[in-house]
């Protein structure tokens, strides 16, 4: 993996199956493991507890949880959130509540663009360090769509 990477690709469970041939790469993303604040420490407790056997790659005392992962959690998270606000599970008045949500998520306080079609979060800088964790280099405020017809 050298010479240094950069990608979006890089998380820690990248980190893990190159056995600290990737130490120094670079990843943009949403979430990383180590976002430092109560609801991703909530939601590693949990999601280790629940669902992670012996066998899952670990981070320290946490079982590993993918970018993808995390996101699948935000979605549905934000959705529920609509449908609550929304008072429905109708399409339209999901979609039309959908601008007016926001929600403390692991990755931080996340909502949606005014369009109600794109979802609004920090946009993070890491790169691996030698023990599969992520140092968080700098956190881009959530960045706007632009949507070319």
């Amino acid at each position: 993996m050298k010479p240094l990477l950069v990608t979006d690709i890089a998380h820690e469970s990248l980190s893990i199956a190159t056995t600290g041939a990737s130490t120094g790469t670079i990843g943009v993303s949403s979430y990383f493991m180590s976002i430092d604040n109560p609801e991703n420490q909530a939601f590693l407790t949990r999601y280790t507890a629940r669902y992670a056997d012996a066998r899952d790659p670990r981070l320290g005392s946490y079982a590993v949880v993918l970018p993808h992962g995390e996101n699948t959690y935000a979605g549905i998270r934000l959705f529920a959130e609509a449908v609550r606000s929304a008072g429905s599970v109708d399409a339209e008045r999901v979609k039309a509540a959908l601008p007016a949500v926001s929600v403390a998520l692991p990755r931080g306080r996340t909502g949606v663009s005014h369009d109600g079609g794109h979802v609004l979060c920090q946009t993070r800088i890491g790169q691996a360090l030698a023990d599969n964790s992520f140092s968080i280099l700098d956190s881009i405020g959530p960045v706007t769509p632009v949507c070319e017809g």
